[in-house]
């Protein structure tokens, strides 16, 4: 928050001061478990494949689609 704890912006800070306000918060972060932080890896990377597959689906049926509307036969030019 701009002003908080009586700091005025517009200054550059002291670079020791600032490393150690991040330390500070950083100690202040709920980071996940290891087995949590698997989980979401894993849901993450199913929701891409899943998405990826999704995608690839839609656009092999549409390229099939164009190349029987518009006739093309033979190696694909697109």
């Amino acid at each position: 928050m701009a002003g908080a704890g009586g700091r005025r912006g517009g200054r550059a800070g002291n670079p020791i001061n600032f490393v150690r306000d991040v330390r500070s918060e950083l100690r202040k972060v709920a980071w996940p478990s290891q087995r949590e932080t698997i989980n979401l890896t894993v849901v993450v990377i199913a929701l891409s494949v899943s998405v990826g597959l999704f995608l690839g689906g839609t656009d092999f049926v549409f390229q099939e689609l164009f190349r029987f509307l518009l006739g093309v036969t033979g190696s694909s030019s697109f």
